[in-house]
């Protein structure tokens, strides 16, 4: 439907105008006339354009032109064949909208829908959901009274207890908060992004690492309670060294470098003198751990042992 004085009128197609004498189709000096209900024709005071491609004569009428119930809209030009629309308006000023008017029934007579497309048939309030057997009202007030019995007076003794707690419990956290509380400042976010943001650097306390500590050359233990060993954690220890087997561990004596493991072989391992040196093994008896040069006497006798020759 067309509106009624609408601000912004939609266009009119009217046609083509055609020249009689050739048939050729009018683009350009077509005039336009209207005529509203109950008037006479006067000059179209809108716009008129032409179909690029259908070349069809298009009138976009004014406001005030459409300010009516009906009127006719009609293109002419000099030797051609004039074309003409009667457009019907509407109530209201928005396009597509249809405004219906008020209508007095007498007797109480009410136009009875005899075909509702889309629709079950209804009869009064008796809907098909009412009476269904699982959603109805029947169905529906057992499922109430089945509460009703359930919800003894203990049972709603406990909805009772917790509303009750509800409110304790906002009491509670609102003592918490204080009386000058602030969500930006004090809540626990607020918390959080503080210390993100000033708590990086402390201030009143060391700031110092473990690897600071230990990157100073002289470093003094102030606090020395409890560094002393008890007595049986020393046997432990003197029983573990006595024990060791000599075999494990990193072995580094030489000839120059003279280690506490070398002086014990002389005492456990096999040792040869030939030539006048003194030849001690490792613990294979075998791989040589260090030699000494044997100074002798008449007889032989063993007068000195030197292991840096």
């Amino acid at each position: 439907m067309y509106p009624r004085n609408a601000v912004s009128p939609p266009r009119i197609a009217l046609g083509a105008v055609i020249q009689i004498s050739d048939g050729a189709v009018q683009t350009a000096g077509v005039s336009i006339v209207m005529r509203v209900e109950g008037g006479s024709e006067i000059a179209g005071g809108g716009t008129i354009t032409y179909g690029t491609t259908s070349s069809i004569v298009y009138y976009t009428p004014t406001q005030a032109e459409t300010n009516y119930t009906a009127f006719v809209v009609a293109a002419y030009k000099t030797g051609c064949i004039p074309i003409s629309q009667t457009v019907i308006t509407t109530a209201s000023a928005t396009s597509g909208a249809v405004v219906l008017s008020g209508e007095t029934h007498t007797n109480a007579v009410i136009p009875t829908v005899s075909t509702l497309t889309g629709h079950t048939a209804q009869t009064g309030d008796a809907y098909a959901v009412v009476t269904d057997v699982t959603y109805g009202l029947a169905a529906l007030e057992t499922l109430v009274d089945e509460l009703e019995g359930r919800l003894s007076a203990t049972r709603a003794g406990y909805l009772d207890n917790l509303s009750g707690g509800a409110v304790a419990l906002e009491g509670t956290l609102t003592s918490m908060k204080g009386a000058t509380f602030d969500t930006l400042t004090d809540s626990l976010e607020a918390l959080r992004n503080r210390g993100d943001s000033a708590w990086v650097t402390a201030t009143g306390f060391s700031t110092h690492t473990a690897s600071d500590v230990w990157a100073v050359a002289t470093r003094a233990l102030t606090d020395k309670i409890d560094f002393a060993l008890s007595s049986g954690a020393r046997v432990e220890i003197a029983d573990t060294i006595l024990d060791r087997n000599m075999a494990t561990g990193t072995d580094s004596g030489s000839a120059t470098i003279r280690t506490v493991r070398q002086a014990l072989r002389l005492n456990r391992n096999k040792t040869t003198v030939i030539g006048g040196t003194l030849t001690v093994t490792k613990e294979d008896d075998a791989t040589v751990s260090w030699t000494a040069a044997v100074t002798t006497a008449a007889g032989d006798p063993i007068v000195g042992i030197d292991p840096a020759s």
